[in-house]
């Protein structure tokens, strides 16, 4: 049985890889709702979509810099690049996990700028 974190990054790892319509049924309960913005709070809705960012960035790359977990909550903190020669973007997900299955889903990015003045970067 995989661990809350496994499953976290399991999870991402597939989507961003392609596998997106595998990486919802193995691992998105029935119960799964998420919080979005762009997209209606359901399942389907944020499937389809990271369907469709997959096909127009199929070469997406995806790096889990950190994971916290803490009961059945599990924060990660990524590192994406849509194309190999971005600087890509900062992305924060905090899954709540039940059963071995995803039922609650947040994600938060911010875009990584050339030329800041934070001398710590991103990760």
């Amino acid at each position: 049985m995989q661990s809350n974190k496994e499953i976290a990054v399991s999870f991402l790892k597939d989507v961003s890889s392609g596998n997106v319509f595998e990486a919802y049924e193995k691992y998105a309960s029935i119960e799964f709702k998420h919080h979005n913005l762009y997209y209606k709070g359901d399942l389907i809705s944020l499937r389809n979509g990271m369907y469709e960012s997959q096909q127009n960035f199929p070469h997406k790359i995806l790096e889990v810099k950190q994971i916290i977990a803490e009961g059945d909550t599990v924060m990660t903190h990524s590192h994406v690049k849509l194309k190999q020669d971005d600087l890509g973007f900062i992305l924060a997900h905090i899954f709540k996990i039940k059963d071995g299955k995803i039922i609650e889903l947040w994600d938060f990015g911010q875009v990584i700028i050339e030329n800041s003045p934070n001398e710590n970067g991103p990760f």
